[in-house]
């Protein structure tokens, strides 16, 4: 995720040839979307994962942003940051 001590280290990765793709958990904000892209290689996509309720202010900027393939949804940890306890049909 965009706030772990990893961060800078992982995006490096991200201009090996030999990635296709990447998973970004905890996706906020179109920023962390243009900072993972800023070390892509051309043919690299992005498939962050909304997790957060915070996210969701900024979901269609996440779709929108370049490289972008697909959303992703964290159901459990959204759950979660909005306070819920059960899974549905519990």
């Amino acid at each position: 995720g965009p706030d772990t001590e990893w961060f800078e280290d992982d995006i490096r990765l991200a201009s090996h040839p030999g990635v296709a793709g990447i998973v970004l958990p905890k996706t906020e904000r179109p920023a962390h979307l243009a900072r993972v892209a800023a070390h892509c290689h051309e043919a690299c996509g992005l498939y962050p994962i909304v997790e957060t309720a915070g996210a969701f202010e900024d979901l269609v900027a996440l779709a929108r942003s370049p490289r972008v393939v697909r959303l992703m949804f964290g159901s459990l940890d959204l759950q979660v940051d909005l306070g819920g306890t059960e899974a549905a049909g519990d």
